[in-house]
């Protein structure tokens, strides 16, 4: 569980529905998701051996953009188990995302 998981509808189960998962949604022509991918790295680091953390292209994945009703790039998503646990949008600070999954333990 190290490093960011690069999940489509394919792999997003087995890889962000079971314990806790912090999953943004992103668009690659998205300014401010460009700004939120050192973040995004960051919160791999301090999160490594203890979340799943993902990215998922909500250009190339609408169907998943779509179950999770994300309108707006970037959204990040706390799951536990699969489920919503929190949706902080826009940019964040690191410490806002590895915080908001801490909660989950």
């Amino acid at each position: 569980m190290e490093g960011i998981v690069a999940l489509t509808r394919d792999t997003f189960e087995a890889a962000a529905g079971r314990g806790a998962a912090l999953v943004e949604f992103y668009s690659p022509q998205c300014g401010h998701c460009r700004m939120q991918a050192p973040v995004m790295e960051e919160a791999a680091a301090g999160l490594a051996g203890r979340a799943t953390v993902g990215q998922i292209n909500a250009d190339a994945e609408g169907e998943l953009a779509e179950r999770f009703n994300v309108g707006v790039v970037p959204t990040h998503i706390f799951l536990q188990d699969g489920e919503e646990k929190g949706r902080p949008v826009g940019v964040q600070k690191a410490e806002t995302l590895i915080s908001g999954i801490e909660e989950l333990f």
